[in-house]
């Protein structure tokens, strides 16, 4: 069974001893769209990621393709996305129950989400182990 992978093409801006630096440039999907010049809504990105080393030899400025498995993509979104969000609504709800008045109950759930973020920083070098791309020749 063929392992589904997410792919993003990227050049290669670091090669080091333990790890690749790629960048990737994100396009939003109506980077595409024939209307983008003309609309505020469309946006592109470059991002950095950083891959293990393949057994094949990289250099700096190879186009090379970037490659994550189905499930560390999934990870990486709850853990950026659907977490934070469901720490805002649980703890907004929770203290609006609890009596506080919109205003405290939306600072609360805002400094909650702080601490979340803060706790996920503590914790990348976890993460970082868990969520691994690869590099695949062009």
């Amino acid at each position: 069974m063929e392992k589904r992978t997410i792919e993003h093409e990227g050049i290669v801006t670091k090669v080091g001893e333990d790890g690749v630096s790629v960048m990737i440039l994100s396009q939003s999907a109506c980077a595409s769209c024939h209307a983008r010049g003309a609309c505020s809504v469309s946006e592109m990105k470059e991002k950095e990621v950083r891959a293990t080393r393949p057994a094949f030899p990289v250099k700096v400025g190879e186009r090379v393709r970037v490659a994550a498995s189905l499930r560390n993509a999934m990870l990486s979104t709850v853990l950026a996305y659907a977490a934070p969000s469901a720490v805002i609504i649980i703890s907004l709800a929770g203290l609006l129950r609890a009596g506080a008045s919109e205003t405290l109950a939306a600072l609360g759930a805002l400094g909650l989400t702080a601490l979340y973020f803060c706790i996920l920083y503590l914790f990348r070098g976890h993460f970082a182990r868990k969520i691994k791309f690869e590099i695949k020749s062009l």
